[in-house]
């Protein structure tokens, strides 16, 4: 099982700093997972691993408030993009293929990277028609972008010809839909297939 998540960290020793992180713990046979099997992945210029604890040795939900202050493991930014501005970070796997494909909101643009392992990201698309500038965090038409398939069954497996990437109008606070599809890089074929469009009938 891997967890991606944002990490604002503002550390300046290696391992410490902010970025987009990663986590993996197997999943054992009951189909569960120990959360003390989390390991973070660190690369400290050689090779890259799955190596150092996620949660500190001895934490749990009751004693949680005693180790504030305890470093878990170190880990890097698998994003590629040292000192870019993140709201939320989200993988699907292509069906048909070995790749997995991110969305991020990412200073502004939505943007999609391509993987083969999950880990080792390449450079970043952006979503054409939707960037923002200035406080884009106000005027985005898709915070906290995430993946959706075409059936509406999954956001963890999306064809690649033909999905969705929903996300919140930062204006409005509804939810809106942006049908989209990609070839072999993350680049889409042609424009979005249909603008963003709203697709929340809360009132």
């Amino acid at each position: 099982l891997y967890v991606y998540y944002v990490d604002h960290s503002a550390g300046t020793e290696a391992g410490r700093g902010p970025g987009i992180k990663v986590v993996r713990a197997p999943i054992r046979p009951n189909n569960t997972v120990d959360p003390h099997d989390f390991k973070t992945y660190f690369d400290p210029g050689t090779d890259g691993a799955f190596s150092e604890p996620a949660i500190p040795p001895g934490m749990t939900p009751a004693n949680m408030k005693n180790y504030l202050a305890t470093k878990a493991g170190r880990s890097s930014d698998v994003s590629g993009s040292g000192g870019s501005v993140f709201i939320r970070f989200s993988v699907a796997h292509l069906t048909g293929t070995s790749k997995f494909l991110s969305v991020a909101l990412e200073n502004g643009n939505v943007n999609l990277r391509l993987s083969s392992d999950l880990v080792h990201w390449g450079p970043p698309t952006a979503v054409p028609g939707v960037s923002q500038s200035g406080a884009w965090w106000r005027t985005t038409p898709l915070l906290y972008p995430a993946f959706l398939s075409a059936d509406g069954q999954s956001s963890t497996e999306i064809d690649p010809t033909n999905f969705v990437i929903l996300g919140i109008d930062a204006a409005t606070q509804k939810v809106n839909a942006l049908p989209l599809a990609i070839g072999d890089s993350a680049a889409p074929d042609a424009p979005p297939t249909a603008a963003v469009s709203n697709v929340d009938n809360a009132d």
